[in-house]
């Protein structure tokens, strides 16, 4: 879709002296989330990183508001020029999924992030991240990998369905998932007379809590995770509930029949 700059700008004129406006902000993250590309502002080696589709591990300026730390997000290299005046940075420009991605490994360490700040002058419109990818799913339909835990966090905070489904969208495009066992059978998570599989969508993450319980991983396709649990919860006449994902840093209940509607939307 074409993208007319001034008025990506004009929206967040509008949002900044009115953040309920509501029709401003549904336009604002259309235009936003269809983006060519989001720009952060790094160094020149880091920059040159970015542009050859390594935005991974570049290290990005940041602004702090009193003790709070926000992220800023250009929508255009001049944008981003015009807001750096004389400071030696440069701009990474990167796909709106791939700069998503790369912001929510900063999950718990920055209160945010602001689209087109300019230092020293009123402007600019923000939000938390998880409230980011509620909006770039509910107008691009999918999340990067590297969204799950911001997205688990919406679910936490804020229970909805779209929550949920973002949660099993991302696990369902997932290459891996990691499920726990115990001498040769699923290794449990107890409520009650209730029991719950032990599965995880971070590598590091499994390997952590595996280590600390002494359990053991297998690995598996989002299918064959979803086979197994179904094929678990049938034969264990209503004793095993589902499964829950990154227990205990991070869990959140997963609901088999979305997993599953999920992975069949993507094999479709």
């Amino acid at each position: 879709m074409a993208v007319d700059d001034a008025r990506v700008q004009e929206l967040i004129g509008k949002l900044s002296l009115n953040p309920k406006d509501e029709a401003a902000e549904r336009e604002f993250w259309n235009v936003f989330c269809h983006l060519p590309a989001w720009v952060l502002l790094t160094t020149a080696a880091d920059a040159l990183k970015a542009s050859g589709g390594d935005g991974a591990d570049i290290e990005v300026q940041m602004f702090q508001d009193g003790q709070r730390t926000f992220l800023p997000v250009f929508t255009s290299v001049d944008r981003a020029r015009e807001a750096l005046g004389q400071q030696e940075l440069a701009c990474a420009s990167l796909r709106p999924e791939q700069a998503l991605a790369y912001m929510c490994g900063f999950r718990g360490r920055i209160d945010g992030f602001v689209v087109n700040p300019m230092p020293g002058k009123a402007g600019g419109f923000g939000h938390r991240l998880p409230d980011l990818c509620a909006f770039f799913y509910h107008e691009r339909g999918f999340l990067p990998a590297g969204a799950i835990h911001v997205a688990v966090d919406r679910v936490r905070h804020a229970a909805s369905p779209q929550g949920y489904e973002m949660v099993h969208s991302i696990l369902a495009g997932l290459d891996k998932v990691y499920v726990a066992i115990k001498d040769g059978g699923f290794a449990f998570v107890r409520s009650g007379e209730e029991l719950w599989l032990w599965a995880f969508s971070d590598a590091a993450m499994a390997v952590r809590s595996c280590q600390e319980h002494g359990l053991q991983l297998i690995e598996a396709t989002p299918a064959e995770f979803a086979q197994r649990l179904g094929q678990a919860m049938a034969e264990s006449e209503g004793r095993i509930k589902g499964a829950v994902l990154n227990h205990p840093e991070h869990p959140v209940g997963l609901n088999h029949e979305l997993l599953e509607r999920m992975i069949a939307e993507r094999a479709g």
